[in-house]
């Protein structure tokens, strides 16, 4: 073998990292974590769907603000994309 050639990673090695990853996994309270489920009745940091109130002013979380806002943030984005297209076509020209 040269000292410049590589060598290609054998399937022992993939399966040594793969066992490897599962029993760290396992062995802490991130894998405990993924391996159990949350109870429905137990409070959780992500609310789930249909759990919250409906909006009920324009500045409340999904409120018609807020949809304003995010209209706002694509025709900002399309017009700089925009800008560029045009300008980079321009430069193209000359």
């Amino acid at each position: 073998m040269s000292v410049g050639s590589a060598r290609r990673p054998q399937p022992v090695h993939a399966l040594v990292a793969t066992v490897g990853v599962w029993v760290i996994l396992g062995s802490t309270h991130v894998g405990m974590a993924l391996a159990t489920e949350a109870q429905p009745d137990s409070p959780t940091m992500i609310p789930r769907p249909g759990s919250g109130v409906a909006p009920e002013r324009a500045t409340d979380r999904g409120g018609l603000l807020q949809f304003v806002v995010l209209l706002a943030i694509v025709v900002a984005l399309s017009c700089i994309v925009a800008a560029v297209v045009r300008s980079s076509r321009r430069a193209r020209v000359r």
